[in-house]
């Protein structure tokens, strides 16, 4: 029996892959603690918890994203029985004080669904506690049009807004609102302006007296700047022509799109007054019930930075995104590092820590590796050619299926010379499913991928289901 069960409802924008990332980096150090953070070989959050409380777990907003809604019932709940049945096995091991369960969709579950959740937790823990973050309304809708961006969907046909009284009403009428946790997502809020450092206080975890705690920026979400998100609308338009998925715009154009440097995007005075107005009353709520203050955040942001470029020069780009050109010969000539012109390999190796037998198609996922620089020299991540993990999936024919996959920020100080550093790489599935090799390695961005010069990069045999 716990003595506490940490429920986390991690509303989009708040910091919540960050905290994911954070606790499953750092589950035995927690462990040590008496915090029992469960991790799976898939993921870092626990979103298939829910199905099985669920009513219709066909209708489960995770198990349609991830295409899971297509199997036949009993599967799904076969399935989902076998997750509760490993979690309550891992709870049987463990002698933790404390639990903690993550997921952002949590906060769209139907009170009967939390009523079941609730009575579960309730027989395994003495008490059950609801933590969650509120962002600024403006803040929030800033950041979520660049979600939507990158989502294949229309930015303003309604405006981002967070529910933040409907949702707290919903939880304090299951769990009372002694038992809410309720906290301002700002740098000035949270403790040391970290969510996670926040995060790891409400749940009395503490960070001074583990010192091997691992902080890493992995976890980080970065918005599209204005000209991206001018693109990501081309793009769009270009998709809903040819009737390509949703789930295939962002698998195709999401790892593009953040590489586009430019402006910070910002909303028009007319957009931060009106999502002002629509959010009132959520903000007006949380400041009576939970007496978080929005008032810092009042002043209209500055005028916006229009992108670089128009609407008809984002439709080209689009065009060469799409239909990229093949050139026979470099139009420049190629510039190479020193290392490079002195033929300094990069020695060192790539290992799975967690590694992976199965995952489903077109999902995100996260797999927790070890880097060795082997090499004379420091491997930096920051500068003109930054250092950054990535992947290529080969399909077991052969064919190379994705060469650029998504890019992993692992430290601003890079990894020194004969040192070794453990992070998270952010890794998306192959669209089709079958069974390929998964490439973990390292690239310097616009001069070479180590596996070609003396990396021995992990490989992995996965099945994409």
């Amino acid at each position: 029996m716990f003595d506490c069960i940490y429920l986390h409802i991690g509303l989009d924008k708040t910091g919540s892959k960050a905290i994911q990332f954070a606790c499953c980096e750092n589950a035995q150090t927690l462990l040590q603690a008496g915090i029992f953070y469960p991790v799976t070989p898939d993921t870092v959050w626990h979103a298939e918890f829910a199905s099985f409380f669920h009513d219709n777990p066909k209708k489960y907003d995770y198990n349609r994203a991830i295409g899971r809604s297509e199997k036949a019932l009993a599967v799904i709940e076969s399935e989902d029985l076998k997750f509760i049945q490993n979690l309550e096995q891992k709870i049987g091991q463990t002698h933790a004080e404390k639990m903690v369960l993550s997921y952002e969709g949590f906060a769209a579950l139907d009170e009967a669904t939390l009523i079941k959740i609730k009575q579960y937790l309730s027989g395994i823990s003495k008490k059950v506690k609801v933590i969650l973050y509120c962002r600024e309304p403006v803040s929030y809708a800033c950041s979520a049009v660049s979600q939507r961006a990158m989502s294949m969907i229309p930015l303003w046909e309604s405006v981002p807004l967070q529910f933040y009284k409907y949702i707290c009403e919903k939880f304090i009428a299951i769990f009372g609102q002694d038992n809410m946790i309720v906290r301002n997502f700002s740098k000035n809020s949270l403790v040391e302006g970290d969510v996670r450092v926040d995060f790891f206080k409400q749940i009395g975890f503490d960070l001074t007296k583990y010192k091997e705690t691992l902080l890493t920026e992995s976890g980080e979400n970065r918005a599209l700047s204005s000209e991206a998100i001018l693109i990501a609308q081309a793009l769009r338009r270009r998709c809903l022509q040819e009737k390509i998925p949703e789930a295939e715009f962002s698998w195709r154009y999401t790892p593009i799109l953040k590489k586009i440097k430019g402006n910070v995007h910002q909303l028009t005075f007319e957009q931060q007054a009106q999502v002002r107005l629509q959010a009132q009353e959520q903000i007006d709520y949380l400041y009576k019930f939970f007496s978080i203050d929005f008032s810092e955040n009042t002043l209209l942001q500055n005028a916006v930075t229009l992108p670089f470029f128009s609407n008809i020069f984002a439709d080209s780009m689009a065009d060469i995104i799409c239909n990229p050109v093949k050139f026979t010969a470099p139009l420049i000539p190629e510039v190479k590092t020193e290392a490079e012109l002195a033929c300094k390999p990069f020695l060192g190796s790539s290992l799975c820590l967690k590694p992976i037998l199965t995952v489903k198609s077109n999902q995100k996922f996260i797999l927790p590796v070890e880097i060795k620089n082997q090499s004379d020299f420091h491997w930096l991540s920051n500068g003109l050619n930054p250092i950054c993990l990535s992947y290529h999936w080969q399909h077991d024919s052969g064919e190379m299926v994705t060469f650029e996959g998504l890019r992993t920020s692992f430290s601003r100080l890079g990894i020194r010379s004969f040192e070794s550093l453990k992070a998270q790489m952010d890794i998306i599935s192959p669209f089709k499913t079958g069974r390929y090799e998964l490439t973990l390695t390292l690239v310097k961005e616009g001069i070479c991928w180590f596996e070609t010069h003396g990396f021995n990069a992990c490989k992995l045999k996965i099945e994409v289901e």
